[in-house]
C-alpha cells in the first residue's frame, strides 16, 4: 500500500508498506483478533491488537506504526483484519477438522473462556485462551495448528467461542 505521507522505520524513510499473512505464532502473541463484532455483525477495529498485528505483518516497530497517517494507519488495520475475513457467511465457512466441546475440568486450567466482552456488549476472541483450547479440542499439535491460514484460525477460534455461546456442543467439519 502506497502511504499519503513517509514513515521512518529501521532508520529507512518508507513510502508504501505490504503486508504479509500473519503467523499462528503472531496471532497468539496479538492476544485477541484485530476487530470486535456486535450482536448485529457490526465490526469495529479492535485498535490495539491490529497494531500487533500490524508491527508483525509489515515488519516495522510499533514507533513506526505510530507515525502513520491516521488514514494510512485505518486502511492498515482494515487490510490486517481481512487476512481473518472472509467474504462468505457463517453457514458457508468450513471448518478443517472436528472440535471436541472442552470438559469444566480443562476450562478451570486454562483459566479464562476463549473470547472478551467489551462493555457495549461487543466480542473478540482472546487468543492466548483460544489457542489452548484449540489444541485441546483438536487434537492437533501446535505445529499444525501455526501452518493454518489466519482465516481457519479465526474461524476455529470463533467455533469455540461457540461451544461457550450456545453453539453446539459437537462441531463437525464438512
Amino acid at each position: 500500500m502506497k502511504l499519503s505521507k513517509p514513515i521512518m522505520a529501521h532508520g529507512q524513510e518508507l513510502t508504501e508498506i505490504t503486508l504479509k499473512s500473519p503467523t499462528g505464532q503472531q496471532i497468539r502473541a496479538a492476544r485477541a483478533l484485530p476487530y470486535w463484532m456486535a450482536g448485529d455483525n457490526a465490526m469495529a477495529i479492535n485498535t490495539e491488537a491490529a497494531s500487533r498485528l500490524l508491527v508483525a505483518c509489515a515488519a516495522i516497530p510499533q514507533s513506526s506504526v505510530d507515525q502513520l497517517a491516521a488514514v494510512d494507519r485505518n486502511q492498515l488495520y482494515w487490510e490486517v483484519a481481512g487476512f481473518f475475513l472472509g467474504q462468505e457467511s457463517e453457514e458457508e465457512v468450513q471448518l478443517p477438522f472436528d472440535l471436541k466441546e472442552p470438559g469444566g475440568k480443562f476450562t478451570r486450567e486454562v483459566k479464562a473462556l476463549p473470547y472478551w466482552v467489551s462493555p457495549d456488549g461487543s466480542m473478540t476472541i482472546n487468543t492466548d485462551a483460544a489457542s489452548k483450547y484449540l489444541l485441546h479440542c483438536s487434537g492437533k499439535d501446535q505445529e499444525s495448528l501455526d501452518e493454518l491460514s489466519a482465516r481457519e484460525i479465526n474461524s476455529l477460534y470463533w467455533a469455540i467461542a461457540g461451544f461457550f455461546l450456545g453453539g453446539t456442543s459437537e462441531t463437525q467439519a464438512s
